[in-house]
């Protein structure tokens, strides 16, 4: 897992154009890399609009075509693997086995709402 700081709009990565901001290691107060660029009002206005204009369409896609999504979500958070474990570990300071525990329920309930 690669984190880059940018946005995702319209499913580019988009350097946002306000303050930056790091998450903070609560175990030891240190900032961590990389540092997140903040979206400005303009760049949260057009992916609202992409998002507003993207909901029709989905909408009108088939139960198993929305089955098929979330389970790819599922499966993707499945695929980081340890790098999304130790990153949720060092921003959060919770155990490992609470993090593991609560991306095990996270994908569980993709599932279930596949």
């Amino acid at each position: 897992m690669t984190l880059s700081g940018d946005l995702i709009i319209g499913g580019a990565n988009v350097r946002g154009a306000a303050a930056a901001f790091s998450a903070i290691n609560p175990a030891n107060g240190n900032p961590m890399e990389p540092r997140f660029a903040g979206a400005t009002k303009e760049q949260v206005e057009e992916a609202t609009s992409l998002a507003w204009d993207a909901f029709p369409i989905y909408k009108e896609t088939a139960l198993e075509d929305r089955a098929q999504f979330l389970e790819a979500i599922a499966e993707g958070i499945v695929a980081l693997g340890d790098d999304l474990v130790l990153r949720a570990i060092d921003e959060t300071g919770l155990p490992r086995g609470r993090i593991e525990g609560e991306r095990a329920r996270t994908v569980g309930q993709l599932r279930l709402f596949a």
